[in-house]
């Protein structure tokens, strides 16, 4: 390590953990949490939108999402709207400073922070001259917590094409490089000078809070960087005490990042002969409690059948009494959707060959017809889908099981197709059968009760029909009209689609 590299990372750790001390906040995972969870109540985030006529109110939509502190990293919701404009957010857990994110489609966005109490007022008229991001005219923070998520939102908004400038260059770094370490040193004491000179500028008694997320941000990094290259970061025994005070992106992420290292680097685990109870004392061993426990939020797998299982085998190890509390609830709600998934399964129907492409798998109570596609050219595909769904524009949507951001979306699509149902148009979920099997990709559609039609391709067969319209990754979204033109730019995620959008391709306005 140079000199120079060695005193950035001085201060880039240092200072913030003075900063941190300094402060009487609580972390998850500190002892005294504990206490904390116990004895505060949820924190309550209530709205009012004023100055809106009781048509606009009615056209309006609220969607957030929490963060939270476990394997599903955020949690996605609707508000209603009362009929004199008042709305109220739902939290579970009297978690710290638990960031959301708050969407009036179309009108608002902001990062919201509930501590304690929090009231947002939305002037309708004001903002109907122009949408706001964060703070501007026409909202306006108040309650316990107003002052703080001000301050915080204004933060966000300071200089942002140079905080911009460097995310994107962080993001360009590539950890295989000799430098790496020193670069991403280099550009987070970049983002520390930007943090001071707004602190600077704007004293505050929550200067804590962006430090804190600095520095998560900046472990996570370098954690990701080490999972990647299999190797101990020289910053370790510094991550080790690194606390996030704050149940946000940065933090929780930062804890995800540190329990995927332990488990695919620190821990050497046997994933042949896998048990939950090895994987547990090992957490315990090298975090200590309440750490570990808190650490073992992130346990998950994707099958729900699998993750259910899981949870069983969790709950005995864990030693910390909030952690229990929660995962006793997340284990209950499991195994109920679980039973409803079985329940759905038991209901399917049959198909018959002229109702779906491919070989007919069934049909489900909310629905979703499925099928799956082998032994076809991308070509064939197409032209039989075109055929099938003749005078109708066709949503396709790549998706795979694992795929994170897919599921997160998926929830928006529902939504959507449910708008949609009076129009000329199929929604088609085209699953990839990589890391995935039959039986999986079943038992996800009957847990997201996702109506629509659901095929299982083999992935060389996704891959090449994504090729054809240039798409990459998942989830990827291509759009189809009425006479089986694609249409770009229609739909890059379900989650910011509306249902005029859907109207277009099927030549309504």
């Amino acid at each position: 390590m140079t000199r120079i590299y060695a005193l950035i990372c001085l201060l880039i750790t240092g200072l913030g953990a003075k900063a941190q001390m300094q402060n009487n906040r609580v972390s998850l995972a500190d002892a005294s949490f504990n206490k904390y969870f116990f004895q505060n109540h949820t924190p309550h985030v209530h709205g009012k939108i004023i100055n809106a006529t009781k048509d606009e109110l009615a056209g309006l939509n609220i969607t957030y999402t929490l963060v939270t502190p476990f394997s599903n990293l955020q949690s996605s919701r609707v508000a209603a709207i009362n009929s004199d404009g008042s709305f109220d957010l739902s939290l579970d857990y009297p978690f710290p400073y638990q960031q959301i994110w708050f969407d009036l489609k179309d009108y608002f966005y902001a990062g919201l922070y509930a501590n304690k109490d929090l009231n947002l007022e939305l002037d309708f008229a004001k903002l109907k001259q122009g949408r706001v991001d964060f703070v501007g005219n026409g909202v306006t923070y108040s309650g316990t917590d107003g002052a703080m998520n001000l301050w915080m939102n204004k933060q966000i908004c300071f200089k942002t094409p140079v905080r911009i400038d460097i995310d994107r260059r962080v993001h360009l770094l590539n950890p295989h490089d000799a430098d790496y370490f020193k670069q991403l040193s280099a550009l987070f004491a970049e983002q520390k000078a930007l943090n001071d000179e707004f602190i600077h500028l704007n004293p505050s008694s929550y200067a804590w809070m962006p430090e804190n997320e600095r520095l998560s941000e900046y472990y996570g990094d370098v954690l990701s960087a080490a999972i990647s290259l299999k190797k101990e970061p020289a910053d370790w025994e510094n991550i080790k005490l690194h606390k996030s005070y704050l149940v946000s992106n940065s933090g929780s992420i930062f804890n995800t990042h540190l329990y995927e290292y332990f488990r695919y680097v620190k821990s050497n685990i046997n994933f042949r002969n896998y048990h939950v109870q090895d994987e547990t004392h090992k957490l315990d061993s090298v975090f200590g409690q309440p750490y570990a426990d808190v650490l073992k939020l992130k346990m998950h797998d994707e099958n729900i059948q699998v993750y259910n299982q899981m949870l069983a085998e969790l709950l005995p190890t864990i030693k910390t009494p909030w952690c229990k509390t929660v995962l006793e609830k997340e284990y209950k709600v499991t195994t109920e959707r679980l039973r409803q998934v079985n329940h759905i399964l038991r209901e399917s129907k049959p198909l018959d060959t002229d109702s779906v492409l491919g070989e007919p798998m069934g049909q489900l109570s909310f629905g979703a017809k499925l099928s799956t596609v082998s032994n076809m050219e991308p070509e064939e595909f197409l032209h039989k889908l075109k055929n099938k769904f003749n005078g109708k524009a066709i949503i396709l949507d790549f998706w795979a099981t694992w795929c994170v951001p897919c599921l997160i979306e998926m929830p928006y699509s529902h939504k959507l197709h449910d708008q949609a149902t009076d129009l000329p148009v199929e929604f088609v979920y085209i699953c990839t059968s990589q890391g995935s099997n039959i039986d999986v990709w079943k038992t996800k559609i009957a847990e997201l009760k996702q109506p629509g039609i659901h095929l299982f391709i083999d992935e060389i067969l996704v891959k090449k029909i994504m090729t054809m319209f240039d798409k990459s990754g998942f989830p990827s979204y291509v759009c189809l009209d009425q006479s089986g033109q694609v249409q770009t730019g229609v739909i890059s995620r379900m989650s910011i689609a509306r249902l005029d959008d859907i109207k277009k391709l099927t030549g309504n306005k």
